[in-house]
């Protein structure tokens, strides 16, 4: 039998695992709470009132970002 009967708490494999874990989560709530058309929030004892941008204006700015990434052509005569 091996010497070292403890929990893995000490491993840092298991520390680096466990942080990664940690922000994974983190991360992806924050991520859903930028992309939520809620204007009001609370959780967790906090509550936050922001402006949301309306969708069609989000799609019109999608819209003109397509049209200014297309390469303009040069044609030679």
């Amino acid at each position: 039998m091996s010497d070292k009967n403890e929990f893995p708490i000490s491993d840092s494999t298991f520390l680096l695992s466990a942080f990664a874990i940690l922000g994974a989560c983190v991360s992806s709530f924050l991520t859903f709470i930028l992309k939520s058309r809620c204007t009001s929030i609370s959780c967790c004892g906090i509550h936050i009132v922001r402006d949301v941008i309306p969708a069609d204006a989000i799609v019109q700015m999608e819209q003109n970002r397509q049209v200014q990434a297309e390469p303009s052509v040069v044609t030679r005569t």
